[in-house]
């Protein structure tokens, strides 16, 4: 059982109904069934119907995929599948569930089993960015940043501090000052991340959120529940799981150099995507991993652990399932138990992709990267846990999504950053979406957003610049300030206030300079002013004034003599300059080599990058750990920590110096945009091309494979009305 699954609206249906049924987008298992939900927004469930719970308005069991009756005109655009009932998002922004609901399950403050969606009766002007299913309860994250339960109570897993049985929706007793950013629901209880970065759960007896002790300096950053476990992914990339006899979080033992990029528990085990693209699962009786026996050449993106089956989804698309096959449940046609994954049937194929725009903007944040076409239409993909993507899900992205823009406008700039993602619209409002934990969407709150939410500015302030860094953003305002907001660690907001801002606060900037560029790395901030100096304040070393302390307020960057910067570009904990004598200056971090002047000695002020006699940059681009420069002939060189390929040049080894990218035969570069560990480019033949890892689908080419030399990202389709 899962919690609230989520896909984005990508694929276009283009035969007809029922079958072939679309490229799945992701697939939800349940005690007895399952459900998928297609790149179109539409639902399909197979299996057990004994409470309407396929939502097809019969109680007939299914053994292949058959449409949910949605309302006339929603698509869906997350699902989660309890133990007899569904619950998803509609893109008219109410949440339906229907089957089961004889506990209150499906929120419709009724009993009774429901064979057709049935909105949530939820609190007035609330609508919910996450739901969660569990055996008889469902839980929702509101828009009011309050977790709301409803169903079964009896062990305490509404956290309403009751386990009096009620027909309404409980608001859940979080600790004071702590909203919940992520749900997971099991059998009998529930389990949340806070915005403190503490980890909760409650049920299986206890009627209030309580603090999982996780181990030292490790936090949970998602969340998975089980009939009686919880599986978290840790700070520190393992996995731990625990139950309600072993509340003690341990860590999974992983198979060696093996670590899990997604995790689901079901009934009683656990299974999960290797690194190394394997699938493994494990329950209590069999502890360590085993690698799942896939059909030859499959390999899965995203895994399901339902009451006795599992079922999971390759990379384009084709659903797979295995274990007990009673009900139907394993979408085959039917109802013999399978060892080993079957393909659903009917099979969901991949549909072709629209024609793409040209692209005008290309940038890369920590773990995904988004494109902007000719029309101002955005596209991201890759990794999508807090909705960075923008697409209202959480699912990550192997392929272009688009982004669900508020009706009417188009982007006219980009600027992705750790987990989050920020935009400035035709309508001149600047919109961020994805990760709030720490107020960087700049709206007053700290939630996560899977959708772009408008930024409170100042006034009648409009913003023309954006620069987004690990948790925080910045912008130049119409009035000339610079403003941030975020966190502000060792002073990155520049305006020496609170450890976060919830909203722009403006910097406090030299008397007289006013900014024309910005750009921000994990704790420090720069900008180009229109003095034509550099200016960076934040973190140490990083701000690159040749000294050794943290500034809270912009100082300037000792550049060479006789050098301006005409661009600048921020890595995590280095910054990098093109100067007007087209050299490449760096500063900050130089642990991987990435600052290219052939050392790995931290430097306090900008050097000059080592590249070959003869070489004019036109570009610089700031990696996580590695540094890229594109030259007059449009030629692209990286250097630094060369791990997974990132440099482009076929190999893994970090390289001190510049070496040339392995471009595609007659492709050339024109704009380059390099992310924590993976890199994208331009080529002048009008395709996106990526390099590096792929565990989070940062490539875009609808795998998740590393690869050491460029190549093509998947075209996106098109939003309906774009052609």
């Amino acid at each position: 059982m899962r919690t609230g699954l989520t896909v984005a609206m990508l694929a276009t249906l283009t035969g007809p109904m029922p079958s072939p049924a679309p490229a799945v987008a992701v697939v939800s298992a349940g005690a007895r069934h399952t459900c998928m939900l297609d790149g179109d927004g539409r639902a399909w469930c197979w299996g057990d119907n004994e409470y309407g719970q396929l939502g097809d308005g019969t109680q007939q069991d299914q053994a292949k995929p058959v449409p949910v009756a949605a309302p006339a005109g929603v698509s869906f655009t997350r699902l989660t599948v309890g133990g007899g009932h569904t619950c998803g998002l509609g893109s008219d922004a109410t949440a339906y569930c229907w089957g089961d609901g004889t506990a209150g399950q499906v929120g419709n403050v009724q009993s009774g089993w429901f064979v057709d969606p049935m909105a949530v009766k939820a609190p007035a002007g609330v609508t919910f960015g996450q739901l969660a299913a569990g055996g008889a309860h469902t839980c929702g994250i509101g828009s009011d940043d309050r977790t709301y339960c409803w169903g079964d109570g009896a062990h305490g897993q509404r956290g309403n501090d009751s386990t009096v049985l009620h027909a309404g929706i409980a608001v859940v007793e979080t600790p004071a000052g702590v909203t919940l950013i992520r749900i997971a629901a099991g059998e009998r209880h529930t389990c949340g991340i806070g915005s403190d970065g503490k980890t909760y759960c409650w049920g299986d007896g206890r009627t209030t959120p309580a603090v999982v002790d996780t181990p030292p300096g490790v936090t949970l950053t998602r969340l998975h529940a089980g009939a009686g476990r919880t599986c978290g992914t840790g700070s520190d990339t393992r996995t731990y799981c625990w139950t309600s006899g072993r509340p003690q979080p341990a860590a999974v033992q992983a198979p060696a150099g093996v670590t899990f990029t997604q995790v689901d528990a079901g009934g009683d085990r656990t299974c999960a995507i290797g690194s190394d693209t394997t699938t493994y699962c494990w329950n209590d009786g069999r502890p360590q991993p085993a690698a799942v026996d896939t059909p030859d050449g499959v390999t899965f993106t995203q895994v399901d652990v339902g009451g006795e089956h599992t079922c999971a989804v390759t990379g384009d698309g084709r659903t797979y399932c295995w274990g007990v096959g009673r009900d139907g449940r394993l979408g085959n046609g039917d109802l013999v138990d399978q060892p080993r994954p079957v393909r659903v049937t009917p099979s969901p194929v991949p549909t072709a992709p629209a024609p793409a725009r040209p692209t005008v903007e290309l940038v890369a944040g920590l773990a995904h990267t988004c494109l902007r076409d000719d029309r101002g239409t955005a596209y991201c993909w890759g990794r999508n846990d807090e909705g960075a993507l923008g697409n209202g899900s959480t699912t990550d992205r192997a392929r272009p999504a688009a982004v669900s823009a508020p009706a009417g406008v188009t982007f006219r700039q980009l600027a992705p950053g750790g987990f989050h993602t920020c935009g400035i619209g035709s309508d001149t409002r600047t919109y961020c979406w994805g990760a709030g934990d720490h107020g960087q969407l700049g709206n007053g709150g700290t939630m996560h957003r899977t959708r772009p939410t408008a930024v409170d500015t100042p006034g009648d302030v409009t913003f023309t610049g954006l620069a987004s860094g690990k948790d925080h953003t910045c912008a130049i305002g119409s009035d000339t300030k610079t403003y941030c907001w975020g966190t502000d660690f060792f002073g990155n907001l520049g305006n020496g206030a609170a450890p976060e801002q919830t909203r722009p606060a403006p910097v406090k900037a030299p008397a007289g300079v006013t900014f024309t560029q910005l750009t921000a790395g994990e704790f420090h901030t720069c900008g180009i002013g229109r003095d034509t100096k550099t200016y960076c304040w934040g973190s140490a070393g990083a701000v690159g004034d040749g000294g050794t302390e943290h500034r809270e307020e912009p100082v300037a960057v000792r550049v060479p003599p006789a050098v301006a910067f005409t661009q600048i570009d921020a890595g995590f904990h280095h910054t990098c300059g093109l100067g007007d004598d087209s050299r490449i200056y760096c500063w900050g971090d130089n642990s991987s080599s990435n600052l290219g002047d052939g050392t790995d000695i931290d430097r306090s002020r900008p050097v000059p990058v080592k590249a070959p006699a003869g070489f004019r940059f036109i570009q610089v681009s700031a990696g996580g750990w590695h540094t890229c420069g594109l030259t007059g002939d449009n030629r692209a060189y990286c250097w630094g920590a060369g791990l997974y390929g990132v440099l482009g040049n076929g190999g893994d080894d970090n390289e001190p110096l510049p070496v040339a990218v392995l471009a595609p035969s007659g492709v050339a570069f024109t704009r380059l945009a390099a992310g924590d560990f993976h890199t994208c480019g331009l080529g002048d033949d009008g395709r996106t091309y990526c390099w590096g890892p792929g565990s989070n689908g940062e490539l875009g080419n609808s795998d998740h494979l590393p690869q050491s030399r460029p190549v093509p990202v998947s075209a996106p389709a098109l939003p309906p009305g774009r052609d």
